[in-house]
């Protein structure tokens, strides 16, 4: 679509992150978080131009007329020939299904609240010396918090290039 808009050349991240923790106030559960977002991010090149740009509006009209904006954009900054993609000869080839890299936990999908809650627990050590003078101080309050997270991206450009990262 960029290209179809008078870019030279163009890359799209899109990407997708969950996000799940709970938080501790002095011991106690305090809050519970669930955090989704889609986004997508534009490297538009146009004109010896370069600049970048994103948005979590991803529906098909919408997308179109900011992808359309964003190469009007680029056209106005001042040139800087020394942005440009890599070579295709240069990119990873092996990146399918973002996990060659091993940093992806299989089991992250069967994590559950009371184990989220469990962990944060561990970490808390504000039942464990509540008002006690320890060395010269006192412990007034103490916040805790677990999270974990899953992060899915899928990279592609019109140089050819297609790869994928996913991690928790």
């Amino acid at each position: 679509t960029a290209i179809r808009y008078g870019a030279s050349a163009a890359r799209v991240s899109l990407n997708k992150s969950v996000s799940e923790g709970c938080t501790l106030l002095n011991g106690e559960l305090d809050k519970i978080t669930h955090s989704a977002d889609r986004s997508v991010y534009l490297y538009i090149f146009a004109d010896d131009r370069y600049g970048t740009f994103s948005t979590n509006k991803l529906e098909g009209e919408e997308l179109d007329g900011f992808i359309r904006n964003a190469v009007e954009m680029v056209r106005l900054l001042g040139e800087d020939r020394s942005y440009t993609l890599p070579d295709i000869g240069r990119t990873a080839k092996d990146a399918v299904t973002g996990k060659e890299l091993g940093l992806f936990d299989e089991g992250y999908k069967d994590i559950d609240i009371h184990q989220r809650l469990e962990k944060a627990e561990l970490l808390s050590i504000f039942s464990k010396v509540t008002a006690q003078q320890n060395e010269g101080f006192t412990l007034i309050s103490e916040e805790c918090e677990y999270t974990d997270t899953c992060d899915d991206t899928f990279l592609a450009d019109s140089n050819g290039f297609e790869g994928r990262h996913t991690e928790t």
